[in-house]
């Protein structure tokens, strides 16, 4: 192994040209120290630590850490990589004239030269395939701008292509393409399987290299989007590939762009609100009202990727746009850090306004014109032209410096053109990405730093945290550390994005601020990647986006790159220890590692250390018993993602058993992990049993949202299994519980409850359940059902029904439960002798102890519910004390019972009651209670009602408009449950408040609609108030008819 590929494996090849200059070998490269790297320019701490932690294992003889074996995947991993094909253009015809020997000489030189580019690039030469190569970008090693190299890199082929000194002049065409494949040992692969990658993106890359013209690069969509406006490009349209199903849309890349800076150029498309950095803002905005004074100043913003520098400095620029100055702008680049002096020769360039059209001559022109107002020395034209490898012989005598001369000179020119234009005005120099920065550059920024101090310049650099300027403590220069967002910032920076937050379900926001852990760049391409892959539906708003469960795309294809690429730096065993803790869970504990893994203890612990020291995972607490997190959870979501799906479910079901096993404790306190592993493991058996017991726990705590969830995946899988007894009965429990559940979130009358009673009646028989308490719970949901959705006759031949059965099992409980249920049909269809008589039973038997126990399946305690129908029957009947002491009762119960949907009925049914009783302030103070619980709880049902309850005191206080636009919200959300056997006395509400409010005639319309749909219904239990408030109405007309008004009293009283 020599130097080269060292560096290489390290991902560190940039330092390969300083290492051979200074005679670095693989004999001498043992014995270097900390101090021999600063030497040799190594200035980030990150690359410093990572060839000692390098040059200690050569030390070591340890060959795991051999750096290029290292990195590939024994059993191969999904991941996103750049695909480049490079073919020789009309290579048959050239064998057909030159000798197979020749022939063999041209193409070997061919290659030679392509894969010098692609290494240069630090690309990877797959394989070599006479004519042409196959080039991977992104593996084995990842970089953050893989599909930037991968252009560059055939650009470079084709300029080197030009000037082979061969037989023949060879042309070349490059198709590239990025997309996600499987890479590394493939089956049936031989040899070379290792760096094998399946997937369509190769595929691609082939068929955009036919279609490319000679000596020209194609690229597709997805690298078009990743390389944003670096490049310049010839838009092709959709184009018809061989072996594609729909025309690809394809770009020709013609040269780089001139841009002036890489920020701008990645994020062509307008700027995104800045978020909360107001602070920050006014920081810059006092320190160049110092430059302004005449106080140099230099700062220095540090924060890693994504945190938002360069947004910031866009925002500073933009706010003193209107303020007379002079901006400089320098940007480093990942490509170039061995480029001498790239940022100032980029900068000089754009100023003097040189294009790829301009002759030498005339960009020498506009140097001179660039230079002439700031009174240059006699050497600075021809020392600038040199550095921007302009010829000048036939304008100035050849300089005859030394090159240390010649470097010292040159700086001395460039300072002063700096000190030149801040004579003129105030100036504005930035220096982007100052980390990548090459040797000569950062040596000549020193020197401009010291030179900052005693002019009107501001010097704003930005720079990741691992490297260390040498100037910070220079008393004029000032260090600004950016933080991450608030989920408060981060769900700001949503609306940003799309517009408004409004656009997006509150989960999908939600989703979003979760999994990004406040860096504005994850943000930011995480919402578009949402809004990109929106399922079109009928919620209003620009995305259609309707919810998290569908609108969770995968890691953005921006950001794949830049994660990826900070797993690969890692090791093998590090980032599997990493990958197997992303299957695990967002947070994981050494326990569960140590039992799942395959690691020595040591492995396993360096790993981990390795991975705190990486900053990719927190640690919480101590060995042996320490727990780690992960710091981002998108680094988790692509940790997991490279894994294959066969490795996935393996390491899923080993953390299943393990957790049954070892873990019992936490199993039992989350069932729904367990469901979670043994689901992606292909374990439906078991993970339809996790999945039950998840959501009875669920609703026992009323988490009735994640019981409804977990109950439903269960059903998913249930369809999997093999057609048994077993899988029936489960399917049984799983249905009936869902539907009770169901009933408390969306109202006893929703299809989805129906569905499912429905699908669980038909399972009764085939599981040999007749007369047990599920089958009670059936009849009792399919009661509900018709009750609720405004059939009450055929609701009142279920609950005869329900009583039947438990007469035939003589069961005394299930005896009260069906007259309750027999009673509270009875109310709502006018019976209140009757219901008395049947919800006094109920109430005897709920107080001698003999009644039911609280069971989910029932929504609610029904002793409770009973004694709150009873006091309504009461006051209907005419025994309004009795009835009050009945409510009081009620109301007490149901607060002792702590159960959410008991208190709401309860409340409900009482509220019922002190509207028919007339009493403003109880309707008001109950109504409050009702609302408050049914908020919590998310009751839509118990909400609709608590609004039309507030509604009616709204208008018995006089406040008639507001009265009647709480009433209308109210019935639009009850309606919206299903709800229906209320109906007719709910419109009777809305109808007196519209006439409080002064609409007589639209509240006689309402009640019109009422009665009609107590008539069509059966629900008649209102129709004595309805024709009193239609006489009442009909009173208040101009032109009364007092036979008609009569009439209604007259029915009203019958």
């Amino acid at each position: 192994m020599d130097i080269a590929t060292w560096l290489r494996g390290l991902g560190l090849h940039q330092y390969e040209r300083v290492f051979r200059d200074n005679a670095i070998d693989m004999a001498v490269l043992p014995e270097l120290t900390a101090e021999d790297l600063k030497d040799l320019g190594v200035s980030l701490v990150g690359h410093r630590r990572k060839l000692l932690a390098g040059i200690a294992a050569l030390r070591r003889g340890d060959s795991s850490q051999h750096p290029i074996t290292d990195k590939v995947s024994s059993v191969g991993e999904r991941r996103q990589v750049t695909v480049m094909f490079c073919d020789v253009v009309d290579s048959t015809p050239l064998s057909t004239r030159l000798d197979p020997e020749d022939l063999s000489e041209v193409l070997g030189a061919f290659q030679n030269c392509a894969a010098e580019t692609v290494r240069r690039y630090d690309g990877f030469v797959a394989r070599y395939m006479g004519d042409g190569i196959l080039a991977y970008f992104g593996y084995p090693q990842a970089h953050e701008d893989d599909a930037e190299r991968a252009v560059r890199a055939g650009l470079a082929q084709i300029e080197a292509v030009r000037h082979l000194n061969t037989r023949e002049q060879l042309q070349i065409r490059v198709g590239i393409a990025t997309g996600l494949v499987v890479a590394g040992s493939l089956p049936g692969m031989g040899e070379t399987q290792e760096w094998e990658i399946a997937g369509e993106t190769p595929n691609l890359a082939a068929r955009l290299q036919a279609l490319a013209e000679p000596n020209t690069i194609v690229i597709d969509p997805r690298t078009r989007r990743l390389l944003g406006n670096m490049f310049e490009y010839r838009d092709l349209g959709g184009v018809s590939l061989k072996g594609f199903a729909e025309p690809v849309h394809s770009y020709e890349v013609l040269r780089p762009s001139v841009v002036e800076s890489r920020f701008a150029a990645l994020h062509p498309d307008r700027l995104t609100p800045l978020v909360d950095r107001e602070e920050e803002l006014a920081f810059l905005r006092r320190i160049w009202a110092r430059t302004r004074a005449g106080s140099g100043r230099v700062v220095l913003i540090s924060a890693e990727p994504g945190i938002g520098k360069s947004r910031l400095i866009e925002e500073f620029r933009g706010s003193i746009e209107g303020e007379q100055h002079i901006r400089l702008r320098y940007f480093c680049s990942p490509h170039h850090q061995d480029s001498t002096l790239f940022p100032f020769v980029g900068q000089l360039e754009r100023a003097s306004g040189l294009t790829s059209e301009d002759t030498p001559s005339a960009k020498l022109d506009k140097l001179e014109a660039l230079l002439a107002p700031n009174a240059p020395a006699e050497s600075d034209v021809p020392l600038l032209a040199e550095l921007l490898s302009l010829p000048f012989d036939d304008r100035y005598p050849p300089l005859g410096f030394t090159p240390q001369q010649k470097k010292e000179k040159t700086f001395e020119a460039l300072l002063r053109q700096f000190a030149g234009l801040a004579s003129r005005q105030h100036l504005l120099m930035i220096f982007e990405d100052l980390h990548w920065a090459d040797p000569t550059s950062r040596e000549l920024l020193a020197l401009t730093v010291e030179h900052v101090a005693r002019m009107p310049v501001l010097l704003v650099a930005t720079l990741r945290p691992e490297f260390e300027a040498p100037w910070t403590s220079q008393p004029h220069v000032e260090k600004l550390s950016l933080r991450r967002m608030s989920r408060e910032e981060s769900g700001e920076l949503v609306g940003g994005v799309i517009g408004s937050t409004a656009a997006l379900p509150r989960d999908v926001v939600d989703e979003i601020v979760e999994r990004t852990d406040g860096v504005p760049l994850f943000v930011e391409e995480l919402t578009k990647a949402v809004v990109e892959t929106a399922i079109p539906g009928s919620r209003p708003g620009k995305t259609g986006v309707q919810s998290s469960a569908a609108a969770s795309p995968a890691v953005p294809a921006t950001l794949q790159a830049s994660l990826m690429s900070r797993l690969d730096r890692l090791g093998s065993t590090p980032k599997e220890v990493l990958q197997t803790g992303a299957v695990i869970g967002r947070g994981f504990s050494y326990e569960l590692l140590a039992a799942v893994g395959r690691w020595t203890d040591w492995e396993l612990r360096n790993a981990l250390s390795r991975l705190v020291a990486a900053g990719i995972v927190f640690q919480d607490g101590t060995p042996p018993r320490p727990s780690f997190l992960f710091k981002h959870a998108l680094v988790q979501d692509v940790a997991y993602s490279m894994l294959l799906l066969g490795l996935r479910r393996s390491l899923h079901g080993r953390i299943a058993i393990a957790l049954e096993e070892r873990f019992s404790d936490a199993t039992q306190a989350r069932p729904e992990t367990l469901a979670h592993h043994f689901t992606e493991a292909g374990l439906y058996e078991k993970a339809v049993e996790y999945w039950c017991l998840a959501g009875h726990q669920s609703a026992a705590r009323s988490g009735f949202i994640e019981a409804i969830t977990h109950l439903r995946t269960g059903l998913r899988l249930i369809a999997d299994l093999p057609d048994a007894r077993e899988r029936r009965e489960q399917e049984l429990e799983l249905q009936v519980t869902l539907a009770g559940i169901l009933t408390v979130v969306k109202g006893y009358a929703h299809p989805e409850v129906a569905e499912a009673f429905g699908r669980a009646r038909d399972l009764i028989p085939e599981t040999k359940r007749v007369g047990t308490s599920t089958h009670f719970s059936v009849l009792r949901g399919l009661w509900a059902a018709d009750f609720v959705g405004g059939r009450p006759k055929t609701a009142l031949d279920h609950s005869r029904e329900f009583v039947s059965l438990a007469q035939s099992q003589s069961d005394s409980r299930m005896l009260a439960t069906g007259h309750w249920l027999v009673g509270r049909v009875l109310i709502t269809i006018g019976d209140y002798r009757a219901a008395t008589l049947h919800l006094e039973r109920a109430v005897a038997t709920y107080r001698a102890g003999e009644h039911p126990p609280f069971d989910p399946r029932f929504g609610a305690d029904i002793g409770v519910t009973a004694i709150a129908g009873w006091a309504l029957a009461l006051w209907h009947g005419g025994y309004p004390d009795q009835a009050f002491e009945a409510a009081s009762e009620a109301l007490r119960l149901a607060r002792q019972t702590r159960h959410p949907q008991t208190f709401a009925y309860a409340l409900l049914i009482i509220c019922i009651a002190a509207i028919s009783a007339r009493n403003t302030a109880e309707t008001e103070d109950l109504a409050k209670q009702l609302i408050a619980v049914a908020d919590e709880h998310r009751f839509a049902f118990f909400s609709g009602c608590a609004q039309i309850f507030q509604g009616w005191a709204l208008a018995q206080r006089g406040n008639g408009r507001a009265a009647v636009q709480r009433i209308r919200e109210g019935l639009s959300a009850a309606e919206a449950t299903g709800w229906r056997s209320h109906e007719p006395g709910f419109l009777g509400l809305f109808a007196e408040a519209l006439a409080l409010a002064g609409s007589v005639g639209d509240g006689l319309a309402i009640l019109a609609e009422a009665l009609a749909t107590a008539e069509e219904s059966g629900a008649r239990g209102a129709d004595s108030e309805l024709q009193r408030l239609r006489g009442d109405l009909l009173q208040r007309l101009p032109s009364s008819d007092s036979t008609q008004v009569e009439g209604c009293f007259r029915t009203a009283l019958a």
